[in-house]
């Protein structure tokens, strides 16, 4: 899958856990008749990579949707979702 859209923010990189795994994430608003504003999550290298990004650079990004249930001590059971990013072109 890919979103096309401009990109609005871009955050730090994150180095989480005890194997040091870094993310880091970009948001990016399409240009649809309703504009959506979208997180799009960054992973390794490509978290580093992603902050050399401009604001209002037109971008393509190659997804992947991720989603997996979580239960609670309570006995709740949710489904968190995550869109990852694995490849990008800039200025479409």
């Amino acid at each position: 899958m890919e979103i096309k859209g401009t990109i609005v923010q871009v955050n730090p990189v994150e180095t989480v856990g005890k194997n040091n795994f870094k993310k880091s994430t970009i948001w990016i608003e399409t240009a649809d008749q309703y504009p959506q504003t979208i997180e799009i999550e960054f992973v390794k290298d490509k978290a580093d990579e992603i902050q050399s990004l401009a604001l209002g650079t037109n971008i393509t990004v190659q997804i992947n949707i991720n989603g997996r249930k979580w239960t609670s001590s309570e006995g709740v059971t949710k489904v968190f979702n995550s869109i990852q990013g694995w490849r990008y072109e800039t200025d479409f």
